[in-house]
């Protein structure tokens, strides 16, 4: 039978601004940019209007963001997206649990595609309140064999569809590391968190830690060099505060 939970240490508190009962929470200011140097030759009132078509500019840009920190809600989370937690079993299975561990592996590709299709909102609504997700991103990243142990990550029936996972899970990762998820030529309408938002909402709920960005690391720095090296950056850069939370995991070595 399978079964088991594979956490590491327990989440935190949501924040009071992404549960359910937001109606009294209030929209992020959006700032409406600074001003603008104007450079070159010229009348004053010229160089007034192209500071004004400046600021403009920079309102759009920034209005054309949609920010999601008050949208966020378990009414958002996709009831049939279900994950079946990662074993170690599951690398190479023995033909007693063959089938099983097929069809868990197949459920969580297509969980992983439809997690990446969803827009940003319904994204982070599964990411925070459906346990099923972190269950199952926690338990891969710790289970599924590194890169070096090349006789098992090949064989078996299940090595293809572990390496699919494998593609989606980290830019699924990627996606959480930045508010603004794959970028704007990616997500819907330019969805975004704030900045503040996102550092609170990853590091309070844990959505990273110091063990899972290192089984990350682990994992994926062999494959993906480069895009492991643009996850660590962008967790890294979004909430400094890991920082010293991997200093003590790896026991205080950074100077």
């Amino acid at each position: 039978q399978r079964g088991g939970h594979v956490q590491r240490r327990a989440p935190g508190p949501t924040p009071a601004s992404h549960s359910a009962n937001t109606g009294s929470s209030s929209t992020p200011s959006v700032p409406k940019g600074g001003s603008a140097a104007v450079g070159g030759q010229g009348s004053r009132s010229d160089q007034q209007k192209m500071l004004a078509i400046s600021k403009e500019a920079q309102s759009s840009v920034i209005d054309s963001s949609s920010y999601i920190d008050n949208a966020i809600s378990k009414t958002k989370v996709d009831s049939e997206l279900v994950f079946l937690p990662f074993f170690p079993e599951d690398n190479d299975p023995d033909t007693t649990i063959l089938m099983e561990s097929a069809e868990s592996l197949k459920i969580a590709e297509r969980g992983l595609d439809e997690m990446l299709g969803m827009d940003l909102t319904r994204f982070w609504s599964n990411i925070l309140y459906n346990p099923t997700v972190q269950l199952f991103l926690e338990s891969f990243l710790r289970h599924r064999v590194r890169a070096s142990d090349a006789s098992i990550r090949h064989a078996g029936i299940v090595a293809e569809t572990c390496r699919r996972i494998e593609d989606r899970l980290i830019m699924v990762l990627l996606r959480m590391a930045d508010p603004a998820g794959l970028g704007p030529k990616t997500e819907p309408q330019g969805q975004r968190l704030s900045a503040t938002a996102h550092a609170d909402i990853i590091y309070e709920n844990f959505v990273f830690d110091a063990p899972r960005m290192l089984d990350a690391a682990a994992l994926f720095a062999p494959l993906r060099p480069e895009l492991t090296a643009r996850l660590l950056r962008s967790v890294l850069a979004a909430q400094p505060k890991y920082m010293e939370d991997l200093d003590a995991a790896m026991g205080g070595t950074r100077e």
